[in-house]
């Protein structure tokens, strides 16, 4: 028996998982409850990917009397992997619990903290594992970042200057060093230790496209596209983030023609979202949406998505980081939304599946469906704790309902989010709906703001968004249960929306963005059910739109929150 185990963890160590596992199911099928076994098995399910079989496994060791802090690490590791990062922090916690210097568990708290926004606890669990190992390079280097995205820029340097003598070719934090002395208002040094390092290390894009970014922050535009150029011909990897930059310089020198080529070279491969609307119908009646206002003048038309349309829209897209399964409509009504997240999930086209929900249509086993189905990101729509505004905010909303909902879709094996929307009507409740949430238990909050098209104007103005900005420094202090982001407010004059991430309407045509009007007019009448994204890319129809949103804000623009009060030329 004793052999065998050292052989199984032998095959482990040597990376030979196959023969690692063959060898423990071996020692298992003798003694079911061999903890070292059930350990190993673990590990290879890890190593395997298969975290919510791994968990399986840990906790059954648990059940046995077994535990230490690499076996909570362990089950740390796989929560993380799996996106469920307060069961990860509590696994993790739990093994420093064992042993107060297990170094990686400081550094993965670290992580999950600087995940949720609250980058001055990041910094904290940093610092611990900078004292257990000071010649730790992610310790030193994920301190620094987490100070300088903390307002520290000073005290970020020191440990940024640590990670490169560390690991004097790490070029993240060599840019991380020049990107803090730039806030320093070090401009030139921080141009010389790229050019320096430019000069050492040969070949390396990321060196380039940082003192491209650079030297645009500098208006040097003629600087920052030679090294830009630089990075795309280094790097295929780094060629479309470098054409984005590109095309924003011409953008914002008014150059439109070498605008519109940088955008257009690299859209047809890769996107950067897109909304779907898989149904345009819906269940509720909400102040400032598209479609209470549209159905009052009875200019509205109920659509599901069918699943055969929605499999030739997926052939027809290029790759995409997020696909969210939901636009105007709420998706829950689609009797096809289960087969499409499978037909997503099986095409590998989508990094992150998402959907966002009312919770009024189905029960938690419809969700467990969706989740088994291939959804990754699971978000539900609440404006308020009250119930008199929760309802008044989302007309139609059962509020007790809701609450239910929330309580039991937390429990999915996904990424569960509340999806939060600010307006005029409920922003001043925000305080008391953020502590109701903390009081309920850990969650995380995505705060966006509404862009209304209703007759009464009910978006916050500049200065109230910029408010809740500025509050949200407070947040992780005010509200320790629960993780809050807020949507970032858009560049003053330009958005890329309907460049990197469109909308596809439930009928399949092409849309400018989530704010953009049910209009296929505006796109040129490109329907992805018929045509491949590749082709509409090069149609007259597309480009069109293209020259025309680069030399003037459509007027639909002004209907969203982050567009208000900015000039219609670009």
């Amino acid at each position: 028996m004793g052999r065998s185990h050292a052989e199984a963890l032998r095959f482990f160590h040597q990376g030979h998982f196959d023969e690692a596992e063959c060898s423990v199911l071996d020692l298992l099928r003798e003694e079911p409850d061999h903890i070292g076994a059930l350990n190993i098995y673990g590990a290879v399910l890890g190593k395997r990917r298969r975290w919510k079989e791994a968990i399986e496994i840990y906790e059954r060791i648990f059940s046995l009397g077994g535990g230490s802090c690499e076996l909570h690490h362990n089950v740390g590791n796989c929560f993380l992997s799996l996106g469920v990062n307060d069961k990860a922090s509590d696994h993790f916690l739990k093994a420093i619990m064992y042993d107060e210097n297990f170094l990686l568990s400081h550094i993965n708290l670290g992580g999950i903290s600087y995940l949720a926004g609250d980058f001055i606890r990041a910094a904290e669990w940093y610092r611990k594992a900078c004292a257990i190992d000071p010649e730790n390079f992610d310790a030193n280097y994920n301190c620094a970042v987490s100070l300088e995205q903390a307002g520290q820029p000073d005290e970020a340097l020191v440990f940024a200057e640590i990670a490169v003598k560390i690991n004097p070719s790490r070029h993240d934090a060599i840019t991380t060093i020049s990107s803090i002395l730039m806030k320093l208002e070090r401009a030139d040094e921080a141009v010389s230790i790229l050019r320096r390092a430019i000069s050492i290390y040969h070949g390396k894009p990321e060196l380039h496209h940082e003192l491209g970014g650079l030297y645009l922050q500098m208006d040097q535009y003629e600087d920052a596209l030679r090294e830009l150029s630089a990075a795309s011909a280094l790097s295929p990897d780094l060629a479309r983030a470098s054409a984005t930059t590109r095309g924003g310089l011409h953008w914002m020198r008014r150059d439109f023609v070498e605008a519109e080529n940088a955008f257009v070279s690299i859209i047809p491969d890769r996107l950067d979202g897109i909304n779907i609307e898989v149904s345009s119908a819906c269940n509720l009646k909400c102040p400032g949406c598209p479609r209470s206002v549209a159905v009052k003048d009875n200019a509205w038309n109920n659509h599901h998505m069918k699943s055969a349309a929605f499999r030739r829209i997926v052939e027809h897209l290029p790759s995409i980081h997020l696909c969210n399964l939901t636009w105007i409509g709420e998706p829950t009504l689609n009797p096809d939304l289960i087969d499409i997240v499978r037909i997503a999930k099986a095409s590998r086209k989508f990094d992150v599946i998402q959907i966002i929900t009312n919770a009024m249509v189905k029960d938690n086993d419809y969700y467990n469906e969706l989740v088994s189905a291939g959804v990754d990101r699971l978000g539900v729509s609440l404006d308020s704790m009250d119930q008199d505004l929760a309802e008044r905010t989302r007309s139609g909303t059962d509020f007790h309902r809701l609450i239910d909902a929330i309580f039991s879709m937390k429990s999915l094996d996904c990424i569960f989010f509340i999806s939060y929307t600010l307006s005029k009507m409920n922003v001043h409740d925000m305080p008391t709906t953020l502590a109701a949430l903390n009081n309920m238990g850990t969650y995380n909050v995505l705060i966006d703001f509404l862009s209304d098209y209703g007759a009464v104007d009910l978006r916050l103005d500049e200065d109230e968004m910029k408010s809740v900005h500025v509050m949200k420094d407070g947040f992780s202090e005010k509200y320790p249960n629960i993780s809050i982001s807020v949507s970032n407010q858009q560049n003053d004059k330009y958005c890329f929306s309907p460049l990197l991430m469109p909308a596809v309407s439930a009928d399949g045509y092409l849309m400018p963005c989530c704010i953009g009007p049910h209009d296929a007019t505006i796109m040129g009448r490109q329907n992805l059910v018929t045509t491949p994204y590749a082709d509409i890319v090069e149609d007259e129809g597309f480009r069109n739109f293209v020259r025309s949103y680069l030399r003037q804000q459509p007027d639909f623009c002004r209907r969203c929150a982050y567009r208000q009060g900015k000039s219609d030329v670009h």
